[in-house]
Parts: structure tokens; sequence; C-alpha cells
């Protein structure tokens, strides 16, 4: 009892802390767009650009050429989505102006709203999901998803991450209990984004087969739809954009200021402008290109260990960690945004309140969730446009810390929850040796001559890990 109470108090004090320091910080950006009339890093840099992902795309989802000339990365349920959510008449010249103030964004007020129902929306199902887990970290949790900066930083941007993240709540996050309609909203967000297609995959340690295969069957279906209400995005062309763009080098570090991992910031450093050398040095970047790869390695191998450790005892780890362990390595492995980093919090915020490594993943994710930015070089003012204020305003920007270290705490929290299912799975076998197990009695024999299991003095009822 006595131990509970430490634990209790200990989650208390320490989320109460942050959620606490993330209001103040939420508060701080609100009084500083008032003041000021533009969002403060780490918001995107280009005040002018606010809601770009949501209204570029819409233009595409009105006329010809998403694909073969927009060069677009998203499968063709995005544009029938947008085309669905968006006012036709405010797309009657094609692509938008992005620096225009009477733009599209101005006159499709169905983008708006839509942007903002659905952020209201999540913040509802997130409270809903993390309830269900842990009452008693529900509220701080689900501020620390609510108005932590991966979020809103998807709001800023009118990303697709909002809709995605509704489609992923609806289908692993313990509030829909029919298969059938969880294996839907897991295909709709396949086709919204391509890599979650690991989120699903990772379920089949769990040995669901059936369901993967629903899902798997359904994600066709999805996109075979789309692509014929649609009229293009063929896989060839979407292969082929994908390539074209994880092969491409960015311009500029305006490319990946709000970069998910350290691909696009690896792949300029080695082709990039040559000024980058002068002005870190040949030496801090030689040693970048050594000590990112290594960590993004790092992270990668000790993900890919845990997922074959969680094979030999899956009835151990919950679904929903080897979910996020899928949603983990593909955004460690990808050029995704910030912004898809409210993935894999969501997830993270599921664990309990327990053992260093999930300690260590939570607080990881209250840090990412701080809409804050430590300066370290500071860059001239200038004058631009802000569609917020709706009005020309004096910028003053500079690089921050978080420019360079966000990328690291997803590698870090896919290598802490690594260790934890692997310490799980060793101390399952320690207790449990390799005897047959009664918690197995539902699978399928490996092989045609293993014996099924049967009741053994340490079998008990179903665990959590096998929800």
């Amino acid at each position: 009892m006595k131990t509970a109470r430490l634990q209790s108090s200990g989650t208390n004090w320490v989320e109460i802390a942050f959620s606490g320091i993330l209001i103040v910080a939420f508060i701080r950006v609100v009084i500083f767009v008032i003041e000021n009339g533009y969002l403060p890093q780490p918001f995107f840099y280009n005040s002018s650009d606010t809601f770009a992902d949501w209204f570029n795309p819409s233009s595409w989802a009105h006329t010809y050429g998403a694909f073969d000339v927009f060069g677009s990365l998203y499968p063709p349920l995005s544009f029938v989505f947008l085309n669905i959510f968006s006012l036709r008449s405010c797309y009657a010249h094609g692509s938008i102006a992005a620096n225009d103030a009477g733009d599209a964004r101005s006159c499709d007020w169905v983008g708006i709203y839509a942007i903002i129902l659905f952020y209201i929306l999540n913040v509802f199902l997130v409270f809903i999901c993390l309830y269900k887990t842990d009452r008693r970290t529900v509220l701080f949790r689900t501020i620390g998803i609510a108005l932590g900066f991966p979020l809103l930083n998807a709001v800023e941007r009118g990303n697709l991450t909002l809709v995605t993240f509704t489609c992923v709540i609806l289908a692993f996050g313990r509030i829909v209990k029919s298969s059938m309609m969880r294996s839907a909203f897991a295909a709709l967000a396949v086709n919204f984004k391509i890599y979650l297609i690991l989120a699903i995959l990772s379920l089949t340690i769990k040995r669901k087969w059936r369901w993967v295969e629903i899902t798997l069957i359904f994600s066709v279906f999805v996109y075979a739809i789309t692509f014929a209400f649609f009229g293009s995005g063929s896989p060839v062309q979407l292969l082929d954009n994908i390539f074209n763009y994880s092969g491409g080098v960015p311009s500029s570090p305006l490319d990946f200021w709000m970069a998910g991992s350290y691909n696009m910031m690896l792949s300029y450093l080695r082709h990039g402008d040559p000024l980058v050398v002068f002005a870190l040095g040949s030496r801090l970047r030689d040693a970048l290109l050594i000590v990112l790869p290594l960590a993004m390695t790092a992270g990668k191998v000790s993900i890919v260990v845990a997922i074959f450790a969680a094979a030999l005892r899956p009835e151990v780890i919950p679904s929903f960690r080897l979910v996020n362990l899928g949603i983990l390595i593909a955004e460690i492995s990808s050029e995704a945004g910030g912004y898809t980093m409210a993935l894999h919090t969501l997830f993270v915020f599921m664990e309990k309140w327990r053992g260093i490594g999930r300690k260590t993943a939570i607080v990881l994710c209250y840090i990412v969730a701080m809409p804050l930015e430590i300066p370290i070089q500071w860059v001239p003012p200038g004058v631009n446009y802000s569609f917020i204020s709706d009005h020309n305003v004096i910028i003053s920007y500079y690089v921050g810390l978080g420019f360079f270290l966000r990328p690291m705490t997803t590698i870090l929290i896919g290598i802490a929850l690594s260790m934890v299912t692997i310490r799980e799975v060793w101390s399952d076998i320690r207790l449990q040796g390799w005897s047959e197990r009664w918690r197995f009695r539902r699978d399928a024999p490996l092989l045609p001559w293993v014996r099924r299991p049967t009741p053994v003095a340490l079998a008990g009822g179903r665990s959590e890990a096998d929800r």
C-alpha cells in the first residue's frame, strides 16, 4: 500500500508540474500572438504560410496534376477528402498564392472550420482514450497532447496529420469495440499516411492474423475506390514521387525547420550549401555526419530487437506499445514533420507511470510538447505578411536548440520503450521458462507436431497485454 501511494504521488507531482508548465507556455504563445501578430518559435518561420498544408493540396483536389505536376506524396484519399472539405469556388484559378492576403484561405471557410473541428474532435477522443487507460493521469496527459507543440503545429500547418490522428485513435485507442470498424479506420489512416502500414503489421506479433489481413484488404479497397474517384495517383506515380522526394537535397536549412527526423538534415549536411561547412566548421559537420546516423541506427536496431523479443512472448507486451514501436521506427526512418510526434505521444501516454524506461519516454513527450524554444543564434529581423493578424509584421527569429534536438527525442523514446519491452520479455521467460502456457491455447500450432497448451499452475486470466 505504501509503494502504491508513493507511485501515485510521484505521478501526480511530475505530471501536474509538466502540465502546469505547458499551460503557462501556451498562454505565453497566445499573449505573444496578440502583441506581435504572428506565432513565435518553434512554430513555422513563414508567418504568411499558416494552414498551407491544407489549402495547397486543396487547390490540386479541384484540378489536374496533383501527382505529375504537384508531385504529391499523399495517396488519392487525401485529395478526395479535401475535395469534400473545401469550397470548390475558392479554387477557380488552380494553385493558390501563399503570400496573397486574398488567397483561398480567406475564401474557403469550410477548410478553416474543418481544421478547428478536427482539432477539437481529436482532443475529445484523446481524453476518452486516456480515460480508459488511467483515470489518475487522464487530465495531465490530455493537456500534454491538446496544448502540446506537435498537435498545435499540425493545426498551424493545417496538416492532414490532424485527420490521420483521428483515424489512429479510433483504430488503436480502445474506443471503438467493433473489430471491423477498427480495421476500417486503420485502413483510412494508412491511406492518409503510408508509413502507418508498420503500425498495422506490428500486430502480427500479437498473432492477430485475421485483423491484419482484413485491414490490409480494406486499405487496398480504400485506395482503389479513391483512385478511381480522383482519377490519378497510381502506385507507380506515388512511388516515383516518394523516391524523388527522398532522394532530393533540401535547398536550405529552412526546409527541415520542423523535421521529425534527421534524414533531411543529414542530406543537407552531405550535399547542401558549402557555406554550411564554413558556418559549422568542418569538424562539427563531420562529427554530426557520424553521430546522427549512429543514433538513428541505434534507435532502429533497438526497436527491431524489441519486436523480435515480443514475438517470443507476445502475451506480455500490450498491443498499443507494438503499434507505437511500428510508428517510431517509421518516424525515425522517414522524413515526416514534427507534427507526427503527436502519434507516438498518444501511445506513450497510454503507458503506466512505472519503471525508468516508461517514465523516461513520458517525460520526453512532455518536454517535446512544450511550445518553447531556446535561442542559440539570432537572425536579423524582417518584414513579412502574417495571415493570423492579416497585416505585415516585423518578425524576429533565431536558430533554436530544438531545431537540432527534437528528432533525438523520438530516437530516445524508441530506445526507452524497446528496453522496457526486452526486459518484460526476459522477466517472463525467467519466470515461466519455455513451458507450455495456457495463455497460448487459442493460438494455431507453430508446427503440425507441436502439442496444444495445457493448463499449468501459473496460468491465469487474460493479462492487460493480451488486449
